[in-house]
């Protein structure tokens, strides 16, 4: 209950001799009397409060307004031990107040003698002592209703519930559960000029709003939108009505609308000032976010600031500059922007934004604060930075564009088109992709934008599919895994997505994707037999390939050669022995700069654990899986692991691979992994057969000139003997 304006401009001395005054008039202004004993208790000066209230009191209980004498004394139980002297007071004041039939059938079921709460107690006959034939009330099992009659001989209300009329309720669960509705509040409104409410409904939404928040106090929008949906519109009028509301609501200035969209909306008892108090109150915070939320709420409040206003937010902001700065990158842009926006880089006490971009630009600190920023925050960041530094922005965004999260790939990539370090983003995008191992932000960029598979060359849809299937196919360990395999999966759910992933492949390829998702592991049965549905039915021929194979050969087993096992586990080896440890030290030294909360150096330790500790579970569980083997008897008739190919490409060149096993690759002697494309596409093909390979024409094909066993070399290399 705040103090209402004609109070607010009162000094201490003022105050006092009004409430002394006021509180023996004939008739009590009892709301503002109330009022300036809660703001008293704020200040906790309890001993005046006391003092106050027992004058207060004294005076209520003479007029025998019992229902102010109650509120009162339940203000008094929240600055109060609640004890036998507090209840006995309570007891003993409520008593003479309730001498009639009707009076003492509520006192003694509430009882001021069990082991409730006082307050509780108080609340509950409060709620009783306004029992009337006629008044309106609500139930939170019943809803909304009309009282049609107390009976004091059965201690019993009847209440014409919408749900259910002549509902009996015992004055015992009267008090505990309904709700005594003024003529004033939203509901009773529905309920007695139902026209007047559609009419403001159409005329004036922002009205609707404010009866509401009268009726129940700050409410945050989603809790407006559930109350109102429920009981005044239907759902689909809902987004119309608060578009036309909020406009209404932010030109009135006791209106309060929070930035968040969690935080409750309030009505001010009066115009909130921006003096000399309130930037004390600014100079005095310490906490950069909170700094930066006082400071949005100034400038949407006074339009343009004067000189002294100016002056405290230049000092605020350079302060959170001091305080965020090698810690808080994210907290360090948002400074940046409001200085910015207020033009505040120049003058008497200049926020140093030029210092606070070049910081910006090192790979490690634009990461941090990329990962920090809140989503609403990133485009103007990059239109800030590419504006002033837009060649050493993209060089360092080309450093950390694979560890940016998915809302940031969208400015990121925007940066980087038209630039000289374009061409060379695509080809590592292209070379990643390739060995499939993009991760789940870049991949569902690419669902998004998948011109640029063709426009850069970069794969083919199949290339994306498999990249995005590898993901899903392995275990989730911590929450980004758990999001992006959500992502990912709703991706897998649209039909329009799957037809132009899968009408470029062959069936060769289409096929192959059927395997994998009906084989990956990543998913339930009820999303895998989804996807595999949808997928069917865009290609029935992809049927013969949903149900799992039993013929001989299909599961083969996962194989690599000895080389690369060892090299998996002494890479398992220093990431346990080693990496992890020191992992385990960052995060020991970042916790050691306090306030968890916004420590990034922290948070991105923290990071780097989830993902080491999720590389060692891959590791341990793939060297589980995975059987080393040199090779040795590995049929040479058609492709396969452990076998040599040469080809005859379109164009008359002919050249060749060695397909070994998953984790097999060396470019200088033409080693591919069986799981590549490449691989997949030639796999069970033989000498004069012809193949579309991913860089072959539309019409064209490469032919198969002959398969081979291993050489000599590659059986060295094979065992680590060789290069």
């Amino acid at each position: 209950m705040a103090l209402p304006g004609h109070l607010l401009e009162k000094n201490e001395s003022e105050l006092e001799d009004w409430f002394l005054t006021s509180s023996e008039a004939p008739e009590l202004p009892v709301d503002d009397l109330l009022a300036v004993i809660e703001d008293l208790s704020s200040s906790g000066n309890v001993q005046r409060c006391e003092d106050w209230s027992e004058m207060l009191q004294e005076n209520l209980v003479e007029q025998g307004n019992r229902l102010a004498v109650i509120r009162l004394l339940r203000m008094r139980t929240q600055w109060r031990d609640d004890n036998a002297d507090l209840r006995n007071l309570c007891e003993k004041t409520t008593t003479p107040l309730f001498l009639d039939r009707l009076g003492k059938a509520y006192l003694e079921s509430v009882s001021f003698e069990g082991k409730m709460k006082t307050h509780e107690v108080l609340r509950r006959l409060e709620v009783l002592a306004q029992l009337a034939e006629g008044k309106l009330c609500h139930e939170k099992t019943w809803g909304f209703g009309v009282i049609r009659r107390v009976d004091d001989f059965y201690k019993k209300v009847t209440v014409d519930f919408v749900k259910k009329s002549g509902h009996e309720m015992s004055f015992a669960y009267a008090g505990e559960t309904l709700e005594i509705i003024s003529d004033e509040h939203i509901l009773a409104m529905r309920h007695r000029a139902p026209d007047a409410l559609a009419e403001m409904i159409k005329g004036e939404p922002d009205d609707v709003i404010r009866i509401t928040l009268r009726s129940y106090g700050p409410m945050s929008v989603p809790d407006l939108q559930d109350f109102l949906t429920e009981e005044i519109l239907g759902d689909a009028e809902w987004k119309s009505f608060w578009d036309r509301a909020r406009k209404g609501l932010k030109s009135d200035p006791l209106i309060e609308i929070p930035t968040k969209r969690n935080e409750p909306v309030r009505i001010l008892t009066s115009v909130k000032s921006y003096g000399t108090d309130w930037l004390k109150t600014l100079a005095q915070e310490k906490d950069v976010p909170a700094i930066l939320k006082l400071i949005d709420e100034l400038v949407t409040a006074v339009k343009t600031m004067d000189e002294e206003q100016e002056s405290a937010v230049a000092r605020r902001l350079n302060f959170s500059v001091r305080a965020a700065e090698g810690k808080y990158p994210g907290q360090l842009v948002r400074v940046m922007l409001t200085a910015e926006r207020l033009g505040l880089s120049e003058g008497a006490e200049p926020v140093p934004v030029e210092t606070i971009e070049h910081s910006l630009l090192e790979p490690s600190t634009l990461l941090k604060a990329c990962n920090g920023l809140p989503v609403r925050d990133v485009h103007a960041f990059f239109i800030h930075m590419t504006a002033r530094h837009r060649q050493a922005l993209t060089d360092s965004l080309q450093q950390i564009l694979f560890l940016l999260p998915k809302h940031v790939l969208n400015e990121a990539v925007e940066v980087i088109q038209g630039s000289e370090q374009e061409p060379a983003v695509w080809d590592s995008i292209r070379e990643t992709l390739f060995r499939r191992e993009l991760e789940a932000p870049m991949l569902l960029y690419l669902t998004e934008h998948m011109q640029f598979l063709e426009a850069w060359s970069l794969g083919n849809t199949g290339d994306v599919m498999n990249n995005m299937l590898m993901i899903l196919d392995k275990r989730a360990d911590d929450s980004d895994s758990v999001k992006h395999r959500k992502l990912l999966s709703a991706v897998f759910d649209d039909p329009a997505w799957l037809q132009s992933m899968l009408t470029p492949m062959d069936d060769r390829n289409r096929r192959d994707c059927m395997r994998r998702v009906r084989e990956c592991r990543g998913w339930d049965e009820s999303t895998r037999r989804s996807a595999m549905g949808k997928m069917i039915k865009l290609f029935p021929d992809l049927q013969a390939e949903a149900a799992p194979k039993s013929e001989e050969g299909t599961h083969r087993g996962r194989f690599t050669s000895w080389r690369s096992y060892q090299e998996r586990q002494e890479q398992l080896r220093v990431l346990i022995e080693v990496t992890i440890p020191a992992n385990s030290k960052d995060i020991g030294h970042a916790r050691s700069y306090g306030d968890l909360r916004e420590n990034f150096e922290y948070q991105t330790a923290k990071d780097q654990q989830g993902l080491l500790m999720r590389r060692k579970a891959d590791w341990e569980r793939d060297l589980a899986e995975v059987r080393g083997t040199d090779f040795r008897g590995a049929p040479a008739k058609k492709v396969g692991m452990g076998t040599g190919v040469k080809l005859s490409r379109p164009d008359g060149r002919e050249d060749g691979y060695w397909i070994l096993g998953e984790w097999d690759r060396d470019e200088t002697l033409n080693i591919i992994s069986n799981m590549s494309e490449i691989a997949q596409r030639l796999e069970g093909a033989g000498p004069n057969d012809e193949v579309r390979m991913p860089d072959d024409g539309e019409s064209e094909k490469t032919r198969i000139i002959a398969v081979s066993a291993l050489s000599d070399e590659l059986a060295a290399w094979v065992t680590g003997k060789g290069a």
